[in-house]
């Protein structure tokens, strides 16, 4: 194997907290079991069940009229910050890493002391999941996961929000051409920052080592709130049980009604029946368009390449012209692709 063969896999073989050098201690700082005391007369009754006990969520909650919210159990969760997007009085609680059953203390304190505030249509709530140890590959599954179902999910949060532009649905922008490159070239290479409102936001990666999920709007619903992040653990875990190639193939040969049903029951299991599946071959269409669009980018990148590899007639006859000498800007095209 050549230098530079290694080279690219060592590309999708480091960890995303590698690539972009995460401080993993930075955020991780709260331990919930030292007020278990204070914890225990806190009833989780009407908060769902959580479906993943390893994987650590951030949750960002924007709200208007917050005068009086907070305080107390609220603390050892939730650092409260000034949102100038807002009105009213307007702040963001923003959650420290949580993971398991904490997710469900962390919303019941919170949401127990936000009944009066406002969820206007300037609000939403964020969910951070952590990838700091997925390579690129499952990176890249996770995001073909989610683009196939995209639809679905933004039918789940309803409010419109499909057509907002602070959450902006994958599968329309330009983004979508170089997602399954992902895998050919570094990650850390990409510029997401334009595609920050993008529903599933990606420029959470070089910031906190996660891939941001933006979708929701505000709500006094909690139980809501917990069965959008088990919807989003449904879609990693799923990605996590097949490679990129077999995924590809699987979503692309999506063409009917009773594919587009056995897909779904793969992914969300139980919690299909949370979905909205009236619309469901012309929803998933959307995404599944989406994935082979990119997987066509992909190829045609794929062969550029090639023509301009080192071993390439080009880059022979490139090499006659020159009298044996390689000048290495030849061969910024093929990195740049």
């Amino acid at each position: 194997m050549t230098l530079y063969q290694q080279s690219r896999a060592l590309m999708t073989t480091l960890s995303i907290a590698d690539l972009f050098k995460i401080d993993v201690k930075r955020y991780f700082q709260l331990d919930p079991t030292k007020y278990m005391d204070s914890l225990t007369r806190v009833s989780l009754a009407d908060v769902p069940e959580v479906k993943d006990r390893e994987t650590f969520v951030g949750i960002e909650v924007e709200m208007e009229n917050c005068t009086g919210a907070g305080g107390g159990l609220v603390d050892i969760f939730w650092i409260w910050k000034g949102d100038g997007s807002l009105r009213n009085n307007g702040a963001e609680a923003v959650s420290w890493p949580v993971r398991g059953e904490w997710i469900r203390y962390a919303l019941k304190v919170l949401w127990d002391s936000i009944k009066k505030v406002s969820f206007s249509a300037r609000t939403s709530i964020h969910v951070h999941v952590d990838v700091r140890a997925f390579s690129q590959k499952q990176l890249t599954a996770v995001i073909l996961v989610y683009l196939a179902v995209e639809s679905l999910l933004y039918k789940f949060v309803g409010k419109d929000r499909h057509d907002n532009i602070y959450c902006v649905p994958l599968y329309t922008t330009t983004l979508v051409n170089s997602l399954v490159d992902l895998l050919n070239k570094s990650i850390a290479k990409h510029n997401f920052s334009v595609n920050r409102y993008a529903g599933l936001n990606l420029d959470a990666l070089r910031k906190f080592g996660t891939l941001e999920f933006r979708q929701l709007h505000g709500t006094h619903d909690v139980a809501k709130v917990m069965t959008w992040i088990n919807l989003i653990f449904k879609i990693f875990r799923y990605a996590a049980k097949n490679d990129v190639d077999s995924l590809l193939s699987k979503i692309i040969e999506l063409n009917t009604n009773s594919l587009y049903i056995s897909f779904v029951n793969e992914v969300f299991e139980e919690m299909a029946g949370s979905l909205d599946l009236l619309d469901l071959k012309s929803d998933l269409e959307k995404g599944v368009k989406a994935v082979k669009q990119a997987t066509i980018s992909n190829k045609f990148a794929h062969e550029l390449r090639k023509e301009f590899s080192r071993k390439s007639p080009a880059a022979k006859r490139y090499k006659q012209l020159h009298k044996g000498e390689y000048v290495e800007q030849y061969f910024q095209l093929a990195e740049e692709i």
